[in-house]
C-alpha cells in the first residue's frame, strides 16, 4: 500500500493539487499502524499546506500533536480547524462539532496551565453546545468519555434547561444527571431534585422510583418523595394501569416509612377503585385489614380476589369463617363454606369453623344445617352439639 501511495504523489511531480492530499494523509494513517509518528507529523504537515481546510486532516494532526506534547502545534490545528467548521451548515459534517474542538482546546489550554483560559474556553463550548440538540450531545459524549462530570453535568442541565415543555424534556438525560450528581460529585440532594424531575417525566418508570426513593432514604427526606408521588396520584387518570400502581406505590411506601395505615389503605382501596382486577393490590389490602383487625375489609377484598379466580379453596373457608363473624353476612358466609366443600371437602376445618359460627349464631338454621351435616359425616360431637341447640331453641323439632 505504501509503495502504491508513493508512486501517486510521484506521478504528480511538483503539482501539488488538493487530490494529493488525500494520499499524504493515508501515508500518514500507515505511519501510525507501524508506530512511526514522526513520519506521520511529517505527512500531515505535508497535506495541511496542500488542502488547509480538510477537517480530516486537521483533526488527525490535531490529535497527533496533543498526544505528542506539542501543544502549540495541537492548537493551531483545532483552531484552524474550529475555523473550517464554523463555515458549514451541518454541524455533524465533518465528523467533529465545534463544541467538542472547543473541548479540546480548553484542555490542551489546561495542560498548558492557562486556566482561565481553558474556563473561557470550555463556556464557549457549552455556549455553541446550546445552537443544537446535535452539538450538545456530542459535547456531552466528549464529556464523558473524559471523565469530567462537572462538565458533564452542567451541559445535562444546559439541555434539559433549554426544553420548552415537560414532553420535550429527555428522560434518559435527567437520569445520568441525576446518576452524575449523585454517583461522582457527591450532590445527593441535587440529585434528589433530578430523580423527581424523572419522575414527572416518566410515572411509570420502576427504575426512577427505585431509585428515586432509595436515596430519598438515604438521606432523611422520604417526605419529599411521597410528597411527590402523592402528586402524582393526583395528576395521573390515565392509562389507569398507571395511576392504580401509583397509589399502590403511594400506600407501599406509607406503610413502610411513615406508618400512617390509614393513609395506606385509603390509597390501595383508591387502586382498586381504578383498576378492580390487580390482585397484587388486594392482596396487600388483605394483609392491611388483617393488621387493622378489620374483618368486613377482609372479607370484601378475599371475595374480590376469590372473583377473579385466582384463589383456591382456602380462600373460600377463609372468607366463610370472616363473614360468620357478622349476624348481615351469614348466608354469604354458609354460601361460601357451601362451595369449598364442593371443591375440595376438608371437613376438619369447616367442623372447627361451623362449631365457632354455632356458638355466635346459635338459631341461624342454615348454620345448624351445615353443622349437622357435618357431623353427620364422622363428628360425633358436632352433631350432638347440633341436636343440643336445635332442642334448646326448638325441642319439639328434634323429637
Amino acid at each position: 500500500a505504501r509503495t502504491m501511495l508513493r508512486t501517486i504523489i510521484d506521478d504528480f511531480a511538483g503539482r501539488r493539487p488538493k487530490e494529493r492530499a488525500p494520499v499524504h494523509y493515508h501515508l500518514a494513517r500507515l505511519d501510525l499502524v507501524v508506530g512511526d509518528r514522526p513520519r506521520a507529523l511529517v505527512e500531515l504537515d505535508a497535506a495541511t499546506r496542500i488542502d488547509p481546510a480538510n477537517p480530516e486532516i486537521l483533526k488527525t494532526l490535531a490529535e497527533l500533536s496533543r498526544d505528542d506534547g506539542q501543544l502549540d502545534r495541537a492548537e493551531r490545528s483545532y483552531r484552524a480547524l474550529l475555523t473550517v467548521l464554523r463555515r458549514q451548515d451541518d454541524p455533524l459534517a465533518s465528523g467533529v462539532t465545534r463544541a467538542e474542538v472547543l473541548l479540546e482546546l480548553a484542555g490542551v489550554a489546561e495542560r498548558q496551565e492557562q486556566h482561565e483560559r481553558a474556563t473561557e474556553l470550555f463556556e464557549s463550548a457549552l455556549e455553541v453546545a446550546a445552537e443544537s440538540d446535535a452539538e450538545s450531545r456530542r459535547l456531552e459524549r466528549a464529556l464523558r468519555e473524559r471523565g469530567s462530570f462537572a462538565g458533564l453535568a452542567r451541559a445535562l442541565s444546559q439541555r434539559l434547561q433549554r426544553s420548552k415543555g415537560a414532553e420535550e424534556r429527555d428522560f434518559d438525560a435527567t437520569v445520568e444527571l441525576a446518576r452524575t450528581l449523585d454517583e461522582h460529585l457527591a450532590t445527593p440532594e441535587a440529585a434528589l431534585d433530578a430523580w423527581l424531575d424523572a419522575l414527572r417525566l416518566r410515572p411509570g418508570s420502576t427504575m426512577a422510583h427505585e431509585a428515586c426513593l432509595s436515596l430519598a432514604e438515604r438521606l432523611g427526606l422520604v417526605s419529599r418523595y411521597v410528597e411527590e408521588l402523592r402528586a402524582l396520584c393526583h395528576t395521573t387518570e390515565k392509562p389507569a394501569k398507571l395511576a392504580s400502581e401509583l397509589h399502590q406505590r403511594l400506600g407501599a411506601t406509607l406503610l413502610r416509612f411513615g406508618g400512617d395505615v390509614r393513609a395506606a389503605v385509603a390509597a390501595y382501596e383508591r387502586a382498586i377503585e381504578i383498576e378492580p382486577t390487580s390482585n397484587e393490590t388486594l392482596e396487600a389490602l388483605d394483609v392491611i385489614y388483617e393488621r387493622l383487625g378489620d374483618d368486613a375489609g377482609q372479607a370484601r377484598t378475599l371475595a374480590a380476589r376469590i372473583s377473579l379466580g385466582k384463589e383456591s379453596s382456602d380462600a373460600l373457608y377463609r372468607l366463610a369463617q370472616l363473614r360468620y363473624k357478622s349476624k348481615v353476612t351469614v348466608d354469604d358466609a354458609c354460601d361460601a363454606l357451601e362451595e369449598a366443600l364442593e371443591r375440595e371437602p376438608i371437613l376438619d376445618r369447616a367442623e372447627s369453623i361451623l362449631r365457632q359460627a354455632a356458638e355466635a349464631h346459635p338459631t341461624e338454621e342454615r348454620v345448624l344445617a351445615l353443622y349437622e351435616r357435618i357431623g353427620r359425616q364422622g363428628y360425633p360431637r358436632a352433631l350432638v352439639d347440633t341436636l343440643t341447640r336445635r332442642w334448646l331453641t326448638a325441642p319439639s323439632e328434634v323429637y
